[in-house]
């Protein structure tokens, strides 16, 4: 596979985890998630054994109905990494 092969499959990830989000399917994100997934923040890191929000609460309190005209743009991609600028111009 080359650069831009690995480009594309980390693009199609990120797109098929926003879509599971929105659909509150907890299968699908537990499909693109290798666990235990780190959380870093407040102060401190922790390993998680499953995913640390439930997406349909998460939309709720935030009074989030959909998301449009995601943009991902992976600017490298290693065997272990692959930076990238995302944007989400528009959550309602």
């Amino acid at each position: 596979m080359d650069q831009q092969d690995e480009k594309d499959e980390v693009i199609a990830t990120y797109q098929a985890y926003t879509r599971a989000l929105l659909a509150n399917d907890m299968d699908a994100i537990n499909d693109l998630v290798l666990y235990p997934l780190a959380y870093v923040g407040a102060g401190k890191t922790v390993l998680l054994d499953s995913f640390p929000v439930k997406p349909a609460d998460l939309i709720a309190s935030k009074q989030w109905h959909t998301t449009t005209d995601t943009e991902f743009e992976v600017v490298g991609v290693s065997s272990t990494k692959a930076p990238s600028n995302n944007n989400f111009p528009e959550f309602r």
